[in-house]
């Protein structure tokens, strides 16, 4: 009888001390990826703030200056780094665009146009990395802080909806804008509908709603 009380003693300390165990086991993994996801998170803000840091400095050097800058740090890395990321943001920045212009008008050609009028000089391109600065820039919980920020992309954001804008005027060849069902497509060019409800406020809208939908769109490259 006491052998039998000693032997359930025992099982029972030996299931406490594994009970124990697998609890420990279960904790420690816990801490160990809660300590993994911090570091990611670090190394992934990190990333950004130097990409930001790189696009901020790109412009800078062609006299594009906001006071979002003040905030954000010297870039410190290596000019090569930084050139070979301002390239790729390009890249994708152009590609994204394109994608969005051939959705509007399902026409090969008028993409085309539209890269050909916007892309060359570079303007459309800084507007969307000034943007993306404003966008990261820090601020206090001040109600004005906050709402000078969104100010201020919201002006960028028009600026770039004018450049879209002239450019569909542009490749149209008309004050005109692409309607479903209003227009025909023919060989290299495009035949629309100029009734009186066709006019250069419809097309501003149109190309305003085509930038905003797309804005989440516009990313950090983190690679």
């Amino acid at each position: 009888m006491q052998e039998k009380k000693e032997l359930s003693s025992s099982l029972t300390r030996s299931n406490v001390f594994h009970n124990f165990l697998c609890c420990l086991v279960v904790f420690l993994t816990c801490i160990l990826i809660g300590i993994s996801i911090l570091i990611y998170v670090d190394i992934k803000k990190a990333s950004i703030k130097t990409q930001i840091e790189c696009q901020a400095e790109y412009l800078r050097n062609r006299s594009i200056i906001d006071e979002s800058f003040d905030s954000i740090g010297e870039y410190k890395g290596t000019d090569d780094w930084c050139r070979s990321k301002i390239e790729i943001l390009k890249g994708k920045i152009e590609y994204e665009a394109q994608e969005r212009w051939n959705k509007l008008s399902g026409h090969r050609s008028y993409t085309i146009c539209m890269r050909n009028r916007l892309i060359p000089d570079q303007n459309y391109i800084n507007k969307v990395l000034l943007i993306e600065i404003v966008e990261f820039t820090k601020v206090s919980w001040s109600f004005w802080t906050y709402f000078a920020r969104n100010e201020r992309c919201k002006f960028y954001k028009d600026q770039l909806n004018c450049l879209e804008s002239d450019a569909f005027k542009y490749c149209n060849g008309e004050d005109q804008i692409i309607e479903n069902g209003s227009g025909d497509i023919e060989g290299s060019g495009f035949t629309f509908d100029d009734s009186e409800d066709s006019n250069s406020d419809d097309l501003r809208k149109l190309s305003k709603r085509s930038i905003e939908n797309s804005n989440d769109d516009l990313y950090f490259d983190e690679s």
